[in-house]
């Protein structure tokens, strides 16, 4: 299982100037044990109304693209919980 931070679903949305390691990675990796958590999907939603206020088209551009996502990993998005926001603190504090 891989669970994807947001940088690394934001870098995949890039396509073709998609980072050529990640895009590497990526297709040697099977979708099935891709997850996202619920606080990417959120993250990633943040980031479009700020967007949204300098640039409405690229905001539901971006919107558009997070809807396929979300679309795409279907139960393969994590809720968060209390407890997940511990291991997720403590693992931090260690690197």
């Amino acid at each position: 299982m891989h669970l994807l931070d947001t940088n690394v679903l934001s870098e995949l949305r890039k396509q073709g100037q998609c980072d050529p390691n990640v895009a590497a990675w990526h297709a040697s990796v099977p979708q099935e044990v891709l997850f996202l958590s619920a606080l990417v999907i959120g993250e990633v939603r943040k980031g479009i109304e700020m967007l949204r206020r300098r640039d409405a088209r690229q905001a539901a551009d971006i919107e558009g693209w997070l809807n396929g996502v979300t679309l795409a990993f279907g139960e393969r998005i994590l809720p968060i919980d209390l407890e997940i926001i511990r291991r997720r603190s403590s693992s931090k504090s260690k690197e």
